[in-house]
């Protein structure tokens, strides 16, 4: 391996290390609670390090939102919102999809990244689509809202009996 394709790799790595770190704690934590610094201090990297792999936190965190959602994609259309409202994704925030824990963040972001998220969330759900899934675009959104939505409520009333109920709500 030459020289250029190992820095080429070790970026490769300290990047996925720094989106893996950002994830985990806005999960624990949220965006605006958690700093840059932490971020790289949890990746094992100098803080300096950021900008040679993200314009800005604003970038850092679409960056987590996209690297996190190709994993829900590979779940089966029907199995989608049962796999998505357990109580492992429940309790565990930090290590699960996003979107249920940067949904009111995102939503006060400013226009430009709304717009880019939008953007690639319809290219999400119409790739889901187009899987042969034979399910139609107002259904696979009626599946993502209920899943994020029930999501969010079932971490709101967490150690309670609603919360439960909020997991099983698609059955």
């Amino acid at each position: 391996m030459t020289a250029l394709n190992q820095r080429a790799k070790q970026k490769q790595q300290s990047r996925a290390k720094i989106l893996k770190a950002a994830g985990t704690l806005f999960g624990k934590n949220g965006p605006q609670a958690t700093g840059i610094d932490q971020i790289m201090k949890k990746a094992g990297l100098t803080a300096g390090a950021f900008y040679a792999h993200f314009k800005s936190k604003e970038h850092l965190i679409e960056e987590v939102l996209w690297s996190a959602l190709p994993a829900h994609q590979r779940v089966a259309a029907d199995e989608f919102v049962k796999h998505y409202l357990s109580t492992e994704h429940r309790d565990h925030p930090e290590s699960a999809c996003p979107l249920a824990t940067l949904g009111s963040d995102l939503a006060r972001a400013d226009r430009r990244m709304r717009l880019r998220i939008s953007k690639k969330l319809n290219e999400l759900i119409d790739a889901r689509i187009a899987t042969g899934t034979r399910m139609t675009k107002k259904e696979a959104l009626a599946n993502l809202s209920l899943a994020v939505g029930a999501m969010i409520l079932a971490r709101i009333t967490n150690g309670t009996p609603l919360s439960d109920e909020f997991l099983r709500c698609h059955e």
